[in-house]
C-alpha cells in the first residue's frame, strides 16, 4: 500500500472517531443549535484528524485550519438543510438512509484527500 493510501486510511479512521465515536449525544443534539458547541465539535474533530498527519510528518497549520473551518462550514450547512441530522430518515413512508448525511460525509472525505496530498 502506498504512503498516501495508508495515510488516507488513518485519516478516515480518525475522521470516524472524531465525527461519530467521540461525539457525545449532547454534542449531536446541540451542534446544529449552538455555534459554540459546533466549534468545540469541529476543534475536537480537526485535532483527532491531525494526529495521523503529525505521525506521518505531514502536518501543517494550514491543514489544521482547513480541517477546522471546512468541518465547521460543512456541518453548519448540513444543520441548515437537515436540522434533524439523523443517519436514518423516518419522515417518509419507508425507512431510508438520509441523503444529506452521505453528502456531508463525502465532503468531509474530500477534506481528508486534500490534507493527505
Amino acid at each position: 500500500m502506498t504512503n498516501f493510501l495508508t495515510l488516507l486510511l488513518f485519516l478516515f479512521f480518525a475522521h470516524l472517531v472524531g465525527d461519530v465515536l467521540a461525539r457525545p449525544g449532547v454534542i449531536h443534539r446541540f451542534k446544529g443549535k449552538s455555534t459554540l458547541v459546533l466549534i468545540f465539535h469541529c476543534y475536537v474533530w480537526a485535532s483527532l484528524v491531525s494526529l495521523p498527519l503529525i505521525y506521518y510528518d505531514r502536518f501543517e497549520l494550514w491543514k489544521f485550519t482547513f480541517l477546522l473551518i471546512g468541518h465547521f462550514a460543512i456541518d453548519k450547512w448540513k444543520g441548515w438543510v437537515d436540522p434533524d441530522s439523523d443517519w436514518i430518515d423516518y419522515d417518509t413512508d419507508s425507512v431510508r438512509t438520509n441523503k444529506w448525511v452521505f453528502i456531508d460525509q463525502g465532503l468531509h472525505f474530500l477534506q481528508l484527500i486534500v490534507v493527505g496530498i
